[in-house]
């Protein structure tokens, strides 16, 4: 997993798990939920 560095932009999801918004936006497009914890997102 990446860290974050600053001015990067992030996105936290509602479990609290953050990621960089370029790699979890194409995740959100086919999942709802983290891929981490495989919460279910609202």
């Amino acid at each position: 997993m990446d860290s974050f560095d600053a001015g990067e932009v992030v996105k936290q999801l509602p479990c609290k798990h953050m990621f960089h918004k370029k790699c979890i936006l194409p995740w959100l497009d086919s999942h709802n939920s983290c891929p981490l914890c495989r919460s279910e997102l609202p």
